[in-house]
């Protein structure tokens, strides 16, 4: 066990100069005075002789970790500030709270430029390694607005000048760390995780207050799941399926029609299970958002479709798709196309997208009115905003289907009756 023996063992402000730890098994004290230079170790700033796409703020800073590359853009005022004074050297100190307890002992800090402007927290812990005090599991986040990652801006950050009370850490699609602050504006999820069940891998489920389940249990299938049993399915107590209608090419961009839509819709109708629509689009125009939307409409005109017609939005990773490069706005603009569209034809529209996506890909503040299918694949579920639908597990186990399936609970019984379709009480 360690002792903490330069600080008491609440908190530090600022960044030691000394730091001792003694180990209360053999009473061997480690020292390290150089704390400061790890910490600073761990991030490189350094002005770059590119200019950014901001005409306002055209000189570029890099900071670099041993994992990202980070461009921040810089107006000339600041510049002037930053590289001819003191602050050229990235602050640490000044934000730094050391936190001591009987299990770990933790720091964090801002990394700043000049008097305030905030490139992003940073984060890690202490520990005794080679008979030395060193720094474990570091951790950088740059602070960003939400829509980040849109093509335009090229990967160019504006500094932030003030750090979020409350922000949400992303991962980049260049193995960036993001944090983006939580936006009040967005109605949150209220749900207590306490009562999800998570006992059997393939039938997570929410109870209320009693413990009495109060979800229901899904699953979604397009053609990768081949020929289902639905018959079995349905005795394996899956009450609604999603069923993949079609696609858009994603290079050549055609309207597809899953193979085994007609099949999976008739014989899930047939074995008493409610039955959802979805459409991986990947439409780059409102034209084509709303061409998507009557291709589904016409398809499943015929069929009782009682879950919602789901606008599946995602960026494609293994392959440079059509609608990667769309930015927030165009993607926000054909969620609410194809889902206004669906409306209007009587049937309940959806947005599917992961915690990225539901946060740096779409506009969430203008797409209030939408209900939403979340997907993460953990128990742990730290996704702050409304969603109505859970996708738990992208391999699943279900009689009746051979392989892998992705499950779900849903939060609403969209099949119920009008009066009786409201959202699982929380509390």
């Amino acid at each position: 066990m360690l002792a903490f023996t330069e600080y008491n063992t609440r908190i530090a402000d600022n960044i030691p100069s000394v730091l001792r730890l003694v180990d209360c098994e053999n009473f061997r004290t480690y020292s390290c005075n150089r704390l400061m230079e790890m910490i600073r170790e761990l991030t490189v700033v350094q002005e770059s002789e590119e200019l950014s796409v901001y005409e306002d703020a055209p000189i570029v800073y890099t900071l670099t970790t041993t994992k990202a590359a980070y461009k921040y853009a810089i107006d000339e005022g600041y510049y002037n500030e930053i590289a001819y004074n003191e602050y050229a050297i990235p602050d640490i100190d000044d934000d730094f709270v050391l936190n001591i307890d009987e299990r770990e002992i933790t720091w964090k800090s801002n990394v700043k430029l000049g008097t305030d402007l905030y490139l992003g927290g940073i984060s890690g812990g202490i520990k005794i390694e080679n008979d030395q005090i060193a720094i474990e599991s570091a951790k950088f986040g740059a602070y960003v607005p939400a829509n980040q990652e849109d093509p335009e801006l090229k990967g160019y950050i504006r500094p932030a000048v003030s750090v979020p009370d409350k922000y949400l850490p992303i991962g980049g699609y260049n193995s960036e760390r993001f944090y983006v602050a939580l936006n009040e504006d967005i109605p949150k999820c209220n749900y207590n995780w306490d009562r999800l069940v998570t006992d059997d891998a393939n039938d997570w489920y929410y109870v209320d207050t009693e413990g009495n389940k109060i979800s229901v249990k899904g699953i979604d299938v397009s053609k990768y799941q081949g020929n289902i049993n639905w018959s079995k399915v349905a005795e394996a107590g899956v009450e609604f399926a999603i069923i993949r209608m079609g696609y858009r090419g994603m290079n050549e961009g055609t309207l597809e029609l899953d193979p085994y839509f007609t099949s999976n819709v008739q014989k899930a109708l047939a074995n008493n299970i409610k039955v959802g629509i979805y459409f991986f689009s990947q439409a780059v125009t409102e034209k084509e958002a709303r061409e998507e939307a009557d291709f589904v409409l016409n398809a499943v005109k015929n069929y009782k479709i009682e879950y919602p017609i789901v606008f599946d939005t995602e960026r494609v990773t293994t392959y440079n798709a059509r609608a990667n490069n769309l930015n927030m706005e165009t993607r926000t603009a054909l969620c609410r196309t194809f889902c206004e569209r669906v409306k209007e034809a009587g049937y309940k529209p959806m947005i599917y997208a992961n915690t990225k996506y539901m946060v740096m890909g779409i506009d969430l503040t203008k797409l209030t009115d939408i209900d939403k299918w979340f997907a993460v694949y953990s128990s742990s579920v730290t996704f702050p905003y409304d969603f109505q639908m859970f996708q738990y597990s992208d391999s699943g186990s279900i009689p009746g289907i051979t392989g892998n399936v992705d499950l779900n609970i849903s939060f609403i019984d969209y099949s119920a009756p009008e009066e009786e379709k409201n959202q699982t009480e929380a509390n």
